[in-house]
């Protein structure tokens, strides 16, 4: 008995959080008052102190969080000349990539389509890629060079072509780019033409017929501009001034406006600056480099840049189309001063603050939005 009394008390010593410690007291004395009342007050005091070093012990053993990343800050060399062709040049090296860019602008857009032949600028622009060289359309020749994108946009005032490639292919495709810009109708004939022209009846079904947004930047036009100012009519044309279109219509608008007084042409990439002057007289013909008898530009149809921007037609109030969208859709239009002018920051400026206060807003909401 005697035995199994000590063996009790020995369990009894391990389980010190059940009682006090065993050296507070004799063997079989309970215990006092005193060391109760102690035990009551210490309680909550070692609850809090554990609940602290555990917190303690978590926040030494996390890792920092990480500082954000430092946003690199870029630098370009630029270099902008003017040949005595008239043409302008500008270089911009940019070695974040093995890849280099070859853009064309040209100064020409749908306002300087005829009256009545409206589409001949994009008619112009399609041409131009089925033009020949040695028995080979310039889209082959240009996917033979190494050009990863090849493509071109004709907008109201101007006529962009633009090709990117690697780095290796650069002299490639300024030849080619050059061999377009001197001769941008070479090897088209009738067939040729008629072709080209079903695809932009082609893009006219796609993009004006059976697009909702085709339809909405149409009817935003006219209720903008007058019917007499170029802005009013259809980029690409109609049907119609299609069907009157010719290919003596294309060659003389080429030989009107396609001349060097009236390009830009950007070349882009991981490219030397210094090599400019070298890839330039080694691509380029004489025509784009020695200087012209005549860089008067022809004069386009839409009304005097330097004046105001026209008054809209009268208002017929809201136009409605109806279309397949999830949710209604209200496009507002404003006038504002030319683009390419003494004001153009303010146009862009002005544009950039109404982007901001209604497109970024309408992102955080459940509006649907159209492709430009």
């Amino acid at each position: 008995m005697k035995r199994r009394a000590e063996t009790r008390d020995e369990e009894r010593d391990k389980k010190g959080w059940m009682d006090e410690p065993v050296r507070s007291r004799r063997r079989g004395q309970p215990p006092s008052p005193s060391s109760a009342r102690d035990r009551s007050n210490l309680g909550p005091w070692t609850h809090w102190l554990a609940l602290l070093s555990i917190l303690f012990a978590v926040c030494c053993g996390s890792p920092a969080p990480p500082k954000p990343p430092e946003t690199p800050i870029a630098s370009f060399r630029i270099r902008d000349l003017r040949l005595p062709s008239g043409l302008r040049l500008i270089a911009e090296q940019d070695n974040a990539a093995p890849v280099v860019g070859v853009v064309n602008v040209v100064g020409i857009g749908s306002t300087s389509d005829p009256p009545g032949k409206e589409g001949l600028a994009h008619l112009v622009e399609h041409l131009t890629f089925a033009a020949k060289r040695g028995g080979r359309t310039m889209t082959s020749l240009l996917q033979q060079a190494g050009a990863g994108i090849s493509n071109a946009e004709t907008d109201h005032d101007c006529t962009s072509y633009y090709e990117f490639g690697p780095r290796d292919a650069a002299l490639d495709l300024l030849v080619l780019e050059g061999s377009r810009m001197s001769d941008p109708l070479a090897g088209v004939d009738e067939a040729t033409f008629n072709a080209e022209r079903e695809v932009v009846r082609a893009e006219i079904r796609q993009r004006g017929e059976t697009s909702l947004g085709g339809a909405v930047r149409q009817a935003i036009s006219k209720a903008t501009y007058p019917a007499t100012h170029a802005y009013s009519r259809p980029v690409g044309g109609t049907h119609e001034s299609l069907d009157r279109l010719t290919l003596a219509d294309a060659q003389a608008f080429v030989k009107t406006h396609y001349r060097p007084a009236n390009m830009t042409t950007v070349i882009t990439g991981d490219l030397p600056i210094e090599r400019l002057d070298g890839l330039v007289l080694e691509a380029f013909p004489p025509s784009l480099l020695d200087p012209v008898a005549d860089r008067r530009l022809a004069l386009r149809h839409v009304a005097d840049p330097s004046r105001e921007a026209p008054d809209p037609p009268p208002s017929q109030g809201l136009v409605k189309i109806e279309g397949l969208v999830t949710t209604p859709v209200l496009n507002l239009a404003w006038s504002l001063p030319p683009t390419y002018g003494p004001t153009s920051h303010l146009a862009q400026l002005a544009v950039g603050g109404l982007s901001t206060a209604i497109i970024m807003p309408s992102k955080r909401t459940t509006t649907s939005s159209m492709e430009r």
